[in-house]
């Protein structure tokens, strides 16, 4: 049963979630928003998002270029300028939302360890299965303690502490 499960998950998968993209870039550019992509990595926002967010990227690259690859080479994901919170979708698609932005690179490089660290750990079946929130988990684990370790403000690296339910 979990394998048709599985099956079926990963079939809408391939349908329904390549669908769902095409259907952002299309609202996107209508919305004249802009595009920076980074090897694998999509960034959508508009101009100062983006600029913020190319700056951030290459920042990541200097204090970690290992997890700079990761991001950019390991598999295609988006990020994109999030004005209304609605949440990730890992581990493909990202939100950097105000909450982020007001702490300017910080906070972006902040979303984009965690983007990573996603990328890293999940895989596409995860997304899906009862393992995702202890993946999860440990994705929120290895962003915080990477902030922490490169003194990033500690109220950021906050952000990425685990609720009691794991999410």
């Amino acid at each position: 049963m979990s394998s048709l499960r599985f099956h079926f998950l990963r079939a809408l998968e391939c349908v329904v979630f390549p669908l769902c993209l095409l259907g952002f870039r299309v609202a996107a550019r209508g919305r004249g928003l802009n595009r920076f992509r980074v090897g694998k990595l999509s960034v959508w926002g508009d101009s100062g998002f983006v600029d913020l967010c190319k700056a951030s990227i290459e920042r990541l690259r200097t204090l970690d270029p290992e997890l700079h690859r990761t991001l950019t080479s390991q598999r295609w994901a988006w990020v994109f300028q999030d004005q209304r919170a609605t949440g990730d979708a890992p581990p493909r698609l990202f939100g950097i939302n105000p909450a982020y932005t007001a702490w300017e690179s910080d906070g972006v490089v902040a979303r984009l360890v965690y983007a990573a660290f996603c990328i890293a750990v999940l895989s596409e079946r995860e997304t899906f299965g009862e393992e995702f929130r202890s993946i999860h988990q440990r994705a929120m684990n290895n962003s915080r303690s990477w902030l922490q370790t490169r003194a990033f403000p500690e109220d950021l690296a906050a952000c990425f502490a685990v609720a009691e339910n794991g999410v």
